[in-house]
């Protein structure tokens, strides 16, 4: 078992990766990467091994040339392509925040054109696979920036380099590259640009139905949420009254509870009978002539009866039947319930 430099070299070679970039991705020194593509090492270390494993997207027995030749050809056959499609991870990482858009190489990171997607629209979820075609139609809408800006965006994001490797044949610093990139990646959030990057030209060109949905969406979205804020609002003031009502309640039946304990302690009253006054008749009362007869023609059959105007206090407007007949009616009532009703409206007092 050896390493084989040559599938290193030729690994390198097919992602358009420089030997610094590689190892600065895989957070090792140059030397060591130069000591591997040397031949110097027999075998690099399994450490080396693994991280350039993983970051080619390959197996440790492909570097090390256990691998029959077909096989081999067969992973060189679309490598580039091959290589970008593998590398999640590094692109879930950057999606996540991860990796700042700064002066470095987003080669590593998050592969084109992922990388210039989600540094435009640094708030929204990318399409996790692109198309030959939609690439290209997100070349073209880059082509439409004025030719720096289109020139240092491409050399950035598709080609990986350095921002000062950029600026170096204009004689102008890697900060100044960043002020252009950034001037046109803002310009590639306006449309038609920025629908050609989301979506690709065939989709912009015929999506207007798609996003009149979208907008539609968004307000009924909006209109969902203010009619649960109102949901959760009137809710509170449900589980609020729920609470009054049943605090009251207790308290009610508190005080219902001490009203029948204070009546159950208290002595009957002095004199108080409790009869059944609709079943005394009016002749089983013992009255005068005279008073019979009077609340007789008034329709009084019952005690009951005669109470009840006793009680409206209008024994005195019964015809025929004045002071003396009055009294002599309310003195029989007191003397049979032990209710008196002597001055009540215009009864007679005593």
């Amino acid at each position: 078992m050896y390493f084989n430099p040559a599938i290193l070299r030729r690994l390198i070679d097919e992602t358009g990766l420089s030997r610094p970039q590689v190892a600065e991705a895989i957070g090792m020194s140059l030397a060591t990467i130069d000591s591997c593509l040397s031949g110097r090492q027999s075998l690099p270390s399994l450490k080396t091994l693994s991280a350039l494993a993983d970051f080619f997207a390959v197996s440790i027995d492909f570097l090390i040339g256990r691998c029959d030749e077909g096989q081999v050809e067969k992973i060189f056959a679309d490598y580039p392509r091959y290589f970008m499609e593998l590398r999640r991870a590094p692109y879930e990482a950057y999606l996540n925040g991860r990796v700042a858009f700064s002066d470095k190489g987003l080669i590593g990171e998050a592969p084109w054109p992922y990388n210039l997607l989600n540094v435009v629209f640094p708030n929204s979820q990318v399409i996790n696979t692109i198309s030959e075609e939609h690439e290209a139609d997100i070349v073209e809408a880059i082509m439409t920036l004025p030719e720096r800006q289109s020139e240092f965006i491409l050399a950035y994001f598709r080609d990986g380099k350095r921002l000062d490797k950029i600026g170096k044949p204009a004689n102008i610093s890697g900060e100044r590259v960043r002020q252009v990139i950034s001037r046109g990646t803002s310009a590639l959030r306006r449309p038609p640009q920025a629908d050609y990057l989301l979506y690709g030209k065939r989709l912009a060109e015929h999506g207007s139905g798609v996003k009149l949905l979208e907008i539609s969406l968004a307000a009924r979205q909006r209109e969902l949420e203010l009619v649960k804020k109102k949901l959760d609002e009137n809710y509170s003031r449900i589980v609020e009254a729920q609470e009054y009502l049943y605090d009251y309640g207790v308290e009610a039946m508190r005080m219902a509870k001490a009203i029948t304990d204070t009546l159950e302690v208290l002595p009957p009253r002095q004199g108080a009978k409790v009869i059944d006054t609709k079943s005394i008749k009016l002749a089983e009362l013992g009255l005068s002539m005279r008073t019979y007869n009077a609340l007789m023609r008034l329709g009084c059959n019952t005690l009951g009866d005669i109470m009840v105007i006793a009680e409206e206090g209008s024994l005195t407007k019964i015809r025929n039947l004045g002071t003396v007949s009055a009294r002599e009616v309310l003195a029989r009532i007191e003397s049979l319930t032990g209710k008196s009703f002597f001055g009540k409206g215009d009864n007679p007092p005593r």
